[in-house]
């Protein structure tokens, strides 16, 4: 499977580092990855163009991201999320 991942947070470098050593066991192939500032830096739009740039099968993001979305984007990310796995795209969480 081909993914991107999106990180943000005081914990950006060690959830990111987490998901490069998921992917690796799993045999997947990371194609993007970004660290941002906060959730409302432009993630979602973020995923979204990389996701059509490049194609990828999956987003994966730190549980504890998953948990800020849930909370910070509460009419958004539902319907994003929607979207992406209505389109076969995984949203997993590591």
């Amino acid at each position: 499977m081909t993914a991107i991942s999106c990180v943000w947070g005081r914990s950006a470098t060690a959830d990111a580092e987490r998901i490069r050593r998921y992917c690796t066991a799993a045999g997947w192939e990371l194609v993007a990855e970004a660290s941002k500032a906060g959730i409302q830096d432009g993630t979602l739009g973020w995923m979204l163009r990389t996701l059509d740039c490049t194609d990828a099968e999956g987003v994966i993001l730190a549980q504890e991201d998953v948990g800020g979305l849930e909370r910070e984007l509460p009419d958004l990310w539902p319907r994003v999320r929607a979207v992406l796995e209505d389109a076969g795209i995984a949203v997993l969480s590591v």
